[in-house]
């Protein structure tokens, strides 16, 4: 979307479209949505992911009304005409067709970057900095990643996701949005709490629960779209235990937020879906716009995202009591 601004003749347009796309939702995004509304939000973990996107164009026409009467203030107008084609209702052969090939270019692009990502993630955890382990044998929380997520955790104490595993999740999903999800699945799944006598933990266990803990949200996510017009085609089952990855979350959050994990819950997707862009967006914009565009548009996010989930979290708390 970045590269399409090009077509735009004004720059003033041009600029201002290229700051604007990366504050509205992604495909990247939607794994980490689909994670946390299912394990905070299942009865309405569908109408929590839609909250996503629509909180994004609802930001993205107040930062362009603002960067309108701020950093382009006074530039020139222009108007667009666009021929508009003749729209026919596509057939449901075309409408499979292209979803399948969408999501399998999805599928592939992500998961290169999702393994290069965990197998980096699993070797920073392997690398102790403190206490008396060794190499592949150390308390996560004396790892390297541990202590190098824990340096920016505090900036994150009045959002409610102020510890080291949530803070890793948004290391990494600077590189691309698609790994919050894995990174949360390695960081959560910790070895120190395996028993003697139990299997060990390592990469590949680590990349198990973090699929199955993602199918699960995915399942639960699907089944309740009809809720959303008052259709429940899945009746109530008996409970059963969730994924070893979903309680710990849970218990993560709620530890953060002292009590308040659902709200940090929702604060968190809100900063994921406003934080900096990805690495690849980032050097489209230095490409398409410069770099001082770029990082106008890293500091806008950074702060936008920081500040509105900071509104929810405290703003949440106060209605809650």
């Amino acid at each position: 979307a970045i590269y399409a601004t090009r077509t735009l003749e004004n720059p003033t347009d041009r600029g201002l479209t290229g700051l604007l796309v990366p504050v509205m939702s992604c495909g990247a995004r939607l794994p980490g949505y689909v994670l946390i509304a299912s394990i905070f939000f299942p009865t309405y973990s569908t109408v929590a992911v839609l909250t996503m996107y629509i909180i994004g164009i609802i930001m993205a026409l107040i930062a362009g009304i603002l960067l309108r009467k701020t950093l382009f203030k006074g530039a020139a107008e222009s108007s667009l005409l666009i021929e508009i084609p003749a729209y026919h209702m596509p057939t449901l052969r075309n409408v499979w067709t292209e979803m399948w090939q969408r999501t399998r270019a999805f599928l592939e692009g992500a998961a290169t970057i999702i393994m290069s990502v965990s197998i980096i993630i699993w070797l920073l955890m392997a690398i102790p900095v403190s206490g008396e382990g060794h190499f592949t044998d150390t308390p996560v929380d004396d790892s390297a990643f541990a202590h190098l997520a824990g340096a920016i955790s505090p900036a994150f104490k009045p959002l409610g996701f102020g510890n080291w595993q949530n803070a890793s999740a948004l290391i990494t999903g600077f590189i691309a949005k698609e790994v919050v999800v894995s990174t949360m699945a390695q960081v959560y799944h910790s070895p120190q709490e395996q028993g003697p006598g139990e299997e060990d933990t390592g990469f590949w266990a680590q990349g198990k629960e973090s699929v199955v803990g993602l199918a699960q949200a995915v399942i639960d996510t699907l089944k309740t779209i009809p809720s959303i017009i008052g259709v429940n085609l899945f009746p109530p089952q008996t409970e059963s235990e969730p994924p070893a990855l979903m309680t710990a979350i849970r218990q993560g959050f709620d530890q953060s937020s002292g009590g308040f994990g659902a709200l940090a819950a929702f604060a968190f997707m809100v900063y994921v879906l406003l934080y900096s862009p990805c690495v690849a967006t980032m050097a489209a914009q230095r490409q398409e716009l410069g770099a001082r565009w770029m990082w106008t548009s890293i500091a806008m996010q950074l702060s936008l995202g920081w500040l509105l989930a900071l509104l929810v979290f405290q703003g949440g708390k106060l209605l809650l009591g």
